[in-house]
């Protein structure tokens, strides 16, 4: 990608994993973070920020400033807010929900793929 490319810090839909991921974007690896917790919405996760010690399961992923204005068009239009972290020498976007989630099923071990994995093989 060109230098006009923006870092992205996801964990969820845009994971290599996920239904939001599209072949154009290039993934810079998994990393974990800490400080966040991870709730599910159902088909798609949220976090809200945690505890020093929660820890969280990201990709950084490199798209187009194209891919990053629809990226941040339907992130913020399903209530999140952008948040600048520098994770592993990166300067990243993180979506991180507007509402508070914890009444929502919080996913303790933060990989949202995990835990899609987790809830196939026990319905």
């Amino acid at each position: 990608m060109s230098k006009e490319s923006v870092k992205l810090l996801v964990y969820g839909s845009l994971r290599s994993e996920g239904y939001n991921n599209r072949s154009q974007f290039k993934s810079l690896g998994l990393t974990k973070i800490k400080g966040y917790k991870l709730y599910s919405l159902g088909p798609y996760p949220g976090i809200n920020e945690g505890e020093e010690d929660d820890e969280l399961v990201c990709e950084i992923l490199e798209v187009s400033p194209k891919d990053a204005q629809w990226i941040d068009r339907m992130e913020i239009g399903a209530g999140y807010r952008l948040e600048k972290k520098t994770v592993d020498g990166h300067e990243c976007t993180l979506y991180v929900h507007n509402r508070d989630l914890s009444e929502r099923p919080h996913v303790e071990h933060g990989d949202w793929i995990k835990y899609r994995q987790e809830q196939r093989t026990t319905a």
